[in-house]
């Protein structure tokens, strides 16, 4: 319960909260290298998993900048803007792990992998605060997003030869997986 006697929702944080959530977006953001670098390490460390050092990062740097943009960005416009350039990079990495050769099930693993890099760099960084955990469980959301536009790419050959590409990527990028500032703002009164 907020200070007023009312539920706060997990994704309706006070103003204190949103101003916590807006740095620690302004870093993550300042450092989408270094999350890509621990990601590395991690693939790295999967016996399983091993994608040709060329092909590693691609556009994952964009899909990281869409991921926070989508899940920390404390405006609407902002939130909006970044669903829809991670709609965009996230089916780009598919389509190109497609033409690549790589099997459709990896790009599960490299965003659990991601999902991994992001939550360790926020640890390290920030230590496991209610914060870091709001943040991880917004990327949670917008990861789901970022998987389902991962699926489109990767088959964006058989969904253009339908001519519903472009239709396709209008329909997940107005799914944006959060709600809008402006409500949670309402709901906190």
């Amino acid at each position: 319960m907020s200070g007023g006697g009312r539920p706060r929702t997990l994704l309706a944080p006070s103003v204190q909260g949103r101003r916590a959530m807006k740095d620690l977006h302004e870093d993550l953001r300042e450092n989408v290298d270094a999350v890509v670098r621990e990601w590395e390490r991690l693939v790295r460390e999967q016996p399983w998993f091993s994608l040709p050092r060329a092909y590693r990062t691609d556009n994952l740097a964009g899909v990281v900048t869409g991921l926070l943009d989508t899940a920390l960005s404390t405006s609407e416009a902002a939130i909006t803007a970044g669903h829809r350039s991670l709609i965009v990079q996230a089916a780009e990495h598919g389509y190109n792990r497609r033409e690549q050769g790589i099997p459709e099930s990896l790009i599960f693993t490299e965003l659990h992998l991601l999902r991994q890099a992001l939550w360790y760099y926020m640890v390290e960084r920030h230590g496991a605060r209610d914060r870091v955990v709001d943040a991880i469980m917004r990327i949670d959301r917008a990861i789901s997003s970022a998987t389902n536009a991962s699926m489109w790419g990767y088959h964006r050959t058989e969904v253009e030869a339908l001519g519903k590409w472009q239709e396709s990527i209008e329909r997940l990028a107005a799914a944006v997986p959060l709600p809008s500032v402006r409500s949670a703002d309402a709901r906190e009164g």
